[in-house]
């Protein structure tokens, strides 16, 4: 089995751009007075370290694929990012919209935050 070696650093970064872009998104600049989906319990500190957890987990997963499909370039790296959040992540929260009553106002601005996260860190981790 081949040895893969992922730079922590690199991995950290994408993390911090994925979480930078997430407090924009759910802000209310951007879409209005509240922000839509975005729960009151996250708005803690330990929410929001979990959810740093969860994109560094994330980016991790995404320079293993980089790592493993040698993935070189920044385009390369959004393509895979984005390949990843459609065929993975958009296809998967379509039962929330299905089977939890989930809005679908709410899935789209889910996924426009999830398309432009994996495409940041998918990038950043290639570059």
């Amino acid at each position: 089995m081949e040895t893969i070696d992922i730079d922590l650093l690199t991995v950290f970064v994408a993390a911090v751009a994925y979480k930078i872009i997430s407090f924009f998104w759910y802000s209310k600049t951007l879409f209005g007075k509240k922000p839509v989906v975005f729960p009151a319990k996250l708005s803690t500190v330990t929410g929001q370290l979990i959810s740093f957890l969860i994109a560094f987990i994330i980016a991790c997963f995404l320079a293993i694929l980089e790592a493993l499909l040698g993935v070189t370039s920044t385009m390369d790296g959004i393509y895979l990012g984005l390949g990843v959040c459609f065929g993975f992540v958009a296809t998967s929260k379509c039962y929330s919209v299905l089977w939890q009553k989930l809005s679908f106002r709410t899935y789209l601005i889910d996924m426009g935050f999830l398309f432009i996260g994996f495409a940041v860190m998918g990038g950043i981790i290639a570059a």
